[in-house]
């Protein structure tokens, strides 16, 4: 046989690579939560890629890459999140003004189902933990609702259901795009009992350059139930491929969530129902803010019966850390088990911490 001969007996495959599409971080969580890959997520991709090509999807995790680069060209971290169908060519992907879904999801790592456009004016897909708040809250047709830092609009559309489309909800938060996301979600349930408002909830109860003189937004004690779910940290939020936030933003938010405390006791009629919730994990807005707000108000937690779900709060040792850093004042026993603290470790949840009150009177015990 001629050395220069191939035996018969052996066969040679060429491995050609996927080609690959990358994109940003924020898109790619969507992504593991059952979303398809549309246009203005994508940052680059494998060159020649064609309409019908089936395609590998990666996340730039350290967002290295440019709009419009190539693989070769990305310098940081990537995560694999699935294969898809390319539903467009390349170039199309990543023009300018591209919108539309550039890869249909076939293969996600997580087969969490797409809802998009699934009964639009009759489902809302929202966590468990989210969704306790609502039935927390407990809110009845008769009922006037504040829910203070609303979008995009959940909590407020639930809270709405439940009341059957009667009472009034008013729902707050700071900017017009909010609002509007707010009013669009109402809109698409078919809900027109709740009220959007464009407003920084700590100046609910302060007279605007619109009114006069005496008149604030809100007289004080004119709701029946509030729900403050504030601006937080965000440390519970699943997926997560990457979080940025330094220890000064940490350690930052519990100042303006006790602002939004105070004006929420004000506003809240004795006997009435407020909802205390975030989806961090970080005790210092969770348990340290109970801790606040049992000491400053008159305000009582209330056991949450069946409807507990979570685990109990943490504890922790007032004397500090090993470096010498005092810690807030904690929770007792007892109060801890009145709490509800969501932990994705031991369940399969997003990170969360709920806590429900009832205001015993009107009293504020210290200006903290």
């Amino acid at each position: 046989m001629n050395v220069n001969q191939t035996p018969s007996c052996f066969s040679f495959l060429l491995f050609v690579p996927a080609p690959t599409v990358h994109l940003s971080g924020r898109c790619g969580e969507a992504l593991m939560r059952g979303a398809d890959l549309f246009a203005p997520g994508v940052l680059g991709g494998s060159r020649w890629i064609r309409a019908g090509d089936k395609v590998a999807v990666y996340v730039d995790v350290d967002e290295t890459m440019l709009k419009g680069a190539t693989p070769a060209m990305l310098t940081g971290r990537r995560h694999f999140v699935g294969n898809g169908v390319a539903q467009m060519d390349r170039i199309a992907m990543i023009a300018k003004d591209a919108s539309g879904i550039a890869v249909k999801m076939t293969e996600p790592i997580h087969p969490a189902p797409a809802l998009n456009g699934v009964l639009p004016d009759m489902l809302l897909l929202q966590n468990l933990p989210s969704m306790l708040v609502a039935h927390l809250l407990s809110p009845l047709p008769s009922d006037r609702v504040l829910d203070m830092c609303a979008s995009p609009g959940g909590k407020t559309t639930h809270a709405a259901a439940l009341m059957h489309n009667q009472g009034i909800v008013v729902a707050v938060d700071r900017t017009a795009d909010k609002v509007k996301a707010i009013e669009d979600l109402a809109s698409r349930l078919g809900l027109t009992n709740i009220q959007a408002i464009r407003c920084d909830s700590t100046t609910l109860l302060t007279p605007t350059a619109t009114s006069t003189p005496s008149a604030a937004p809100f007289e004080p004690e004119s709701f029946d139930r509030i729900m403050l779910d504030p601006p937080c940290s965000g440390l519970g939020q699943r997926p997560r491929l990457k979080d940025l936030i330094t220890l000064k933003n940490l350690i930052g938010f519990s100042p303006y969530q006790r602002k939004l405390f105070h004006v929420a006791f004000r506003l809240l009629k004795v006997g009435g129902t407020l909802v205390y919730s975030t989806c961090t994990l970080n005790p210092l807005e969770n348990e340290a803010i109970v801790r606040f707000a049992l000491d400053t108000f008159g305000l009582q937690l209330v056991d949450p019966g069946a409807l507990r779900l979570g685990g109990p709060g943490l504890r922790w040792s007032e004397d500090g850390m090993p470096d010498g850093t005092r810690l807030p004042k904690g929770l007792t026993d007892q109060e801890r088990l009145l709490v509800q603290r969501f932990d994705p470790a031991q369940s399969d949840t997003i990170g969360f911490f709920v806590a429900k009150f009832i205001k015993i009177s009107a009293d504020v015990r210290s200006a903290q």
